[in-house]
């Protein structure tokens, strides 16, 4: 016997990756989810309409981010840039998630790790610490940060590039000149 999924399991197993989706990187515009579903903008925007219908996401009126429950305002910031990085290389990205401080996001690309970590403005020193304790660690890190001025603060073996986002995911890529 073959199994052909109806409409009702496919859109219920889209419906769960983006509630997932949602849940694991809070404060998501809506444009940053229709961008992790290419392709699939209409399906993706009715199961949004439906999830909110549903009570099991929210949609911020001020800033217009999808939620579940409450957003940690102290790394919303640092997720939603973070989000716009991932996009720039997703079309290579075998798996993403949300990691731990000061990772923001962790992705692979053909079973190669990299890491985005959020420098946020006046951090350099703890980042800086951090990255010198994890010296050893073969992932490729881009490190998000607020301004370019950072970026000699921040000069650490292991980082790929250094980036800024703006807030409509704009990214400005900068690459440590070696001498």
């Amino acid at each position: 016997m073959i199994y052909i999924p109806t409409r009702a399991t496919f859109y219920a197993n889209e419906a769960t990756e983006i509630l997932n989706e949602i849940s694991t990187y809070p404060g998501l515009s809506e444009k940053q989810i229709l961008m992790l579903h290419p392709g699939k903008e209409s399906q993706t925007q009715n199961i949004l309409s439906f999830l909110q219908k549903q009570e099991r996401i929210y949609r911020d009126k001020n800033k217009g981010f999808y939620k579940v429950g409450c957003v940690d305002r102290r790394n919303h910031d640092a997720i939603v840039r973070s989000i716009w990085v991932l996009l720039d290389f997703l079309t290579d990205v075998e798996y993403h998630a949300a990691s731990e401080y000061p990772v923001t996001i962790v992705f692979f690309i053909r079973g190669e790790e990299y890491q985005i970590i959020y420098a946020a403005e006046g951090n350099e020193g703890i980042i800086g610490a951090i990255l010198r304790q994890q010296s050893e660690h073969n992932a490729r890190r881009i490190i998000l940060i607020d301004n370019p001025w950072q970026i000699e603060n921040l000069l650490y073996a292991g980082i790929t590039a250094y980036c800024t986002v703006t807030d409509d995911g704009q990214i400005h890529y900068y690459k440590e000149k070696r001498k």
